[in-house]
């Protein structure tokens, strides 16, 4: 009705998506980045220093985990 109907929507895409599909090697980058500051992280977790830190430090680092999950679902979408 009133022309709408043939307008498809797109899903959804994230701009990390859109980045990765059109250059594959930005998710090497990426996993690369994520590997560096993960390393980082276990560092100062290791040394326990901070409590309060300590939960911040270690939501991040579960983050970064969702974030190579998601990265390689990206990856094998294309």
């Amino acid at each position: 009705m009133f022309g709408l109907e043939d307008k498809q929507k797109q899903p959804f895409q994230y701009d990390i998506e859109k980045e990765i599909k059109n250059k594959p090697e930005k998710a090497k980058e990426i996993l690369k980045k994520i590997e560096e500051h993960e390393t980082e992280i276990k560092e100062i977790l290791r040394k326990g220093e901070n409590s309060k830190e300590f939960d911040e430090l270690k939501k991040l680092l579960e983050g970064y985990e969702s974030l190579k999950v998601v990265i390689g679902r990206i990856q094998k979408g294309k």
